[in-house]
């Protein structure tokens, strides 16, 4: 089935379009809302915020059918992408829904940030039964089809490209604290008529090596989207630029920079790629294609 319109709802993210009854907090939840040719609706949940409190507001204030949710999507295992999906679930079960949530397996690490010689946790904040008891918990480092159209890109093979795992560790059970290299974040891929569309959470594994692993991995060239966290808040300048560029040679035609993009990124990046990038935050309801 071919998708004929795509909506991407911004239920969780620092920044608030519509101050007021919408809330904000620190980290990341889109809703999909997928309209096929044959009239029929999917959505799907791509990470939960921090809380679950945000995204459940957020979802009444916007008068979205969270309840139709089938599919929940993590990009990754820290603590602002998955911290709300305890509340979900439960929610989500409250009116007899049992959805799928799907992950790396990695997410279940234990992850660590060193910064300035002090070590926070900034993992998981609940345990991996939690998770099984409320849902159909499905692991895997391979692509994987959540509904039709869209595709859950699995491990992100690395092209070259710059990547964003500053200060990120991970103990080990023999005692060990390794560098974290984020195996286990994942973006979607939604393929439509324009192009891809690419969501991400954070882009740790960077997102040009994120636009490669789509490219093949669908055998398309054409990426029409980005949507999400590029994790350019602590980039120099130059480097903001430069990726500009590669976007813009690579024929992006929109991107929506979330999260962890940066307040101080995302002027730059509108200032190198002007009308291609579209500002938004909690509360916004963005038409990717109508």
């Amino acid at each position: 089935m071919e998708i004929s319109r795509l909506r991407i709802h911004v239920l969780v993210d620092n920044l608030v379009v519509n101050p007021g009854k919408i809330l904000g907090e620190w980290g990341l939840a889109l809703l999909l809302e997928l309209v096929y040719e044959d009239g029929s609706v999917r959505y799907v949940l791509y990470d939960t915020g921090q809380s679950g409190t945000c995204l459940l507001n957020n979802v009444e204030q916007m008068r979205l059918p969270l309840e139709k949710v089938t599919h929940i999507v993590l990009s990754h295992g820290h603590y602002d992408h998955t911290g709300g999906l305890v509340k979900v679930l439960e929610k989500l079960n409250s009116v007899g829904v049992r959805p799928h949530v799907i992950a790396h397996p990695s997410i279940f690490e234990k992850k660590l940030a060193v910064r300035k010689g002090e070590i926070r946790y900034i993992g998981i904040p609940f345990k991996r039964e939690e998770i099984e008891a409320r849902s159909w918990l499905v692991l895997t480092r391979d692509p994987v089809s959540v509904v039709p159209g869209v595709l859950f890109s699995g491990e992100v093979l690395r092209y070259g490209y710059p990547e964003y795992t500053p200060d990120m560790y991970v103990a080990h059970p023999d005692g060990r604290l390794v560098r974290d290299s984020m195996s286990d974040d994942a973006a979607l891929i939604v393929q439509t008529k324009r192009g891809l569309v690419i969501v991400t959470g954070c882009g740790h594994s960077g997102i040009l090596n994120i636009v490669e692993h789509a490219r093949a991995l669908t055998k398309t060239q054409k990426i029409f989207a980005i949507v999400g966290g590029l994790h350019q808040e602590r980039e120099p300048p130059e480097n903001i630029e430069k990726l500009c560029e590669e976007l813009a040679k690579r024929g992006v035609e929109l991107v929506v920079p979330l999260h962890c993009t940066g307040l101080r990124a995302t002027s730059i990046m509108l200032n190198k790629l002007k009308e291609r990038i579209l500002l938004a935050g909690a509360g916004s309801s963005i038409t990717i294609l109508s």
